[in-house]
């Protein structure tokens, strides 16, 4: 079986002064660490490690798998199970991984997919 996933960084962190005399909160970062596949069971789990900050609150994290531009399925993903189980696969297709986190820290909510 064939299982393409893109592996991609959430954000890069990135410094600025948000007020003078304030450092702004780092962004958290998501990343794709690991895909065990199951070749006979046509599934797969992805896992995901998490740097957040301390101040920073996940308010979510969504996977996205899909095949080519369908959207095969959404999952949700916990912090404290940053790990998604994959179903149903087809043989010899391409699946695409993306996520979304929103998070806070402190000037309210922001979003980074990827």
């Amino acid at each position: 079986m064939l299982l393409l996933f893109q592996k991609k960084f959430l954000n890069r962190h990135k410094t600025t002064l948000s007020k003078k005399g304030t450092k702004e909160l780092e962004k958290p970062t998501l990343t794709l660490t690991k895909v065990d596949t199951e070749e006979l069971n046509r599934s797969a789990k992805a896992t995901y490690s998490l740097k957040k900050p301390d101040g920073v609150t996940i308010k979510s994290i969504q996977a996205v798998l899909k095949k080519g531009d369908q959207v095969i399925k959404t999952f949700a993903i916990s912090e404290s199970n940053l790990a998604t189980a994959l179903a149903d696969l087809d043989y010899y297709k391409d699946y695409t991984l993306a996520t979304t986190m929103v998070y806070d820290r402190g000037n309210g909510d922001e979003e980074e997919s990827s």
